[in-house]
């Protein structure tokens, strides 16, 4: 039995909030799409890239402020806003499709400020 929509959202916020990569990454497959303004990810090693990135300017111990979490079906939507040593995020958005228990497609947003 598959995972629910609501149920691999929060596995991915708790695995990202821990810096734990691997985890968030189970929650992907290869056939995977991540995009955010920048680039397109394709599969677990690109996709990868990205949260190596996020967590770079984002580690734990990040100020997180969960907006808005709407889960409706397969789909789900996030707003929040962060703040680091390194950067502060006005804004960020995902919306996730989630099918059988996996992320296949993933959109991210954000407007940041490096400091």
């Amino acid at each position: 039995m598959s995972k629910t929509t609501e149920q691999i959202l929060n596995h991915h916020l708790e695995s990202f909030g821990g810096a734990n990569i691997d985890e968030v990454l189970s929650d992907y497959t290869e056939d995977s799409v991540l995009v955010d303004q920048e680039k397109t990810y394709k599969g677990i090693v690109d996709i990868r890239t990205f949260f190596e990135w996020l967590l770079g300017v984002l580690p734990p111990g990040s100020v997180f402020e969960m907006e808005k979490l709407d889960v409706t079906g397969e789909y789900a939507y996030i707003a929040w806003n962060a703040s680091s040593a390194k950067t502060d995020f006005l804004l960020g958005t995902d919306t996730f499709h989630i099918v059988n228990g996996k992320i296949v497609y993933q959109s991210v947003a954000v407007r940041m400020n490096n400091k």
